[in-house]
């Protein structure tokens, strides 16, 4: 009996050590204090692809190995390094920051009418030439609608008082009517002129830079809109307006609203803000940068996945457009 209790005991003992798994030994992590400096200060340093919280010139900790170290500022191109960090040893980064190149971006301003037949063909056109041509960091389009050929055009009557000014802007007698960067005048039926006079423009230095954002909350629309201002030397800023325009793409009807057979339209000016008078830029300086906010209701009617803002400095006397900028 007591030899029997005995087994039994050695092979619970014998059975406990064979299952209980073995401790696990602490991996320790070494970590080197490196110090990152760059001709800019105030970037963003990031290891990794992670914040450090830290901005030039700083000395970040960074665990031992290779790791990749980037440096970010606003206008100002990143830059990466790959670095191999040893245990034991200084080491010291510098970087050296490029201003980010800003380019041209050309506004389209389409002046069309539910029962034109000619925009038809000028609309595709419009519409293929954003689609697969030119992508939003190059080209822009803004329809405006006209009371004419038909005075019940719903578009207009939404937003008559915007479209009024625009069209007695630039004396709009006929549609369609296209006017690149609000100087040159291409057919609107002809694709290679349109897409000529847009590469035209898209040669221009661009002299400011526009960044515009938005944000739904239930039926208002909240928009952000930067000018920084590049290169203005010899500008009178007092001649130049900034306008924020709201549009609305892919409208789709079930019947067409007109008489041109037409029911999918695209870039249809919504609203102006503050309103059809745009934002005076008197005092801006180059390398200033300026913020504006504004707010808007959302028509019931409206898409609210398919608003977007375009954002345009436009001299009034010579009714050029010097830079745009959108949200999409």
């Amino acid at each position: 009996m007591k030899l029997g209790t005995l087994l039994l005991t050695a092979l619970i003992v014998f059975t406990s050590c064979v299952t209980n798994p073995p401790n696990n030994p602490i991996e320790v992590k070494n970590f080197e204090r490196v110090f990152i400096t760059a001709n800019i200060h105030g970037a963003e340093i990031f290891v990794d692809d992670i914040s450090t919280g830290k901005v030039t010139p700083d000395t970040v900790s960074v665990e031992v190995g290779e790791r990749v170290i980037k440096i970010v500022k606003e206008n100002f191109d990143p830059s990466v390094k790959t670095i191999s960090v040893v245990k034991g040893a200084k080491l010291s980064v510098e970087f050296i920051l490029s201003a980010a190149q800003t380019n041209k971006i050309v506004l389209i301003e389409d002046f069309a009418n539910v029962s034109c037949d000619p925009c038809v063909v000028s609309n595709q056109i419009l519409h293929s030439i954003e689609k697969y041509t030119y992508d939003s960091k190059k080209l822009v389009v803004i329809k405006y609608p006209t009371n004419f050929p038909s005075s019940s055009d719903p578009f207009f009557f939404e937003t008559a008082q915007n479209s009024t000014t625009r069209i007695n802007l630039y004396n709009i007698l006929f549609v369609p009517t296209i006017y690149v960067d609000g100087i040159l005048k291409p057919l609107p039926q002809d694709s290679t002129e349109i897409k000529n006079k847009i590469a035209e423009r898209l040669n221009e230095t661009a002299k400011f830079e526009i960044t515009v954002s938005d944000s739904i909350d239930g039926n208002t629309v909240f928009i952000k809109t930067k000018v920084r201002a590049i290169d203005i030397t010899g500008l009178d800023m007092n001649e130049f307006i900034l306008h924020n325009v709201l549009t609305e793409t892919n409208i789709e009807f079930s019947s067409p609203p007109g008489s041109n057979g037409e029911t999918k339209f695209y870039n249809v000016m919504r609203d102006m803000l503050p309103n059809y008078n745009g934002e005076t830029l008197n005092g801006l300086v180059s390398e200033q940068t300026i913020e504006f906010n504004y707010q808007t209701q959302i028509s019931s009617n409206w898409s609210i996945s398919n608003i977007n803002t375009v954002a345009f400095i436009q001299n009034k006397n010579t009714k050029e457009v010097l830079q745009a900028g959108s949200t999409f």
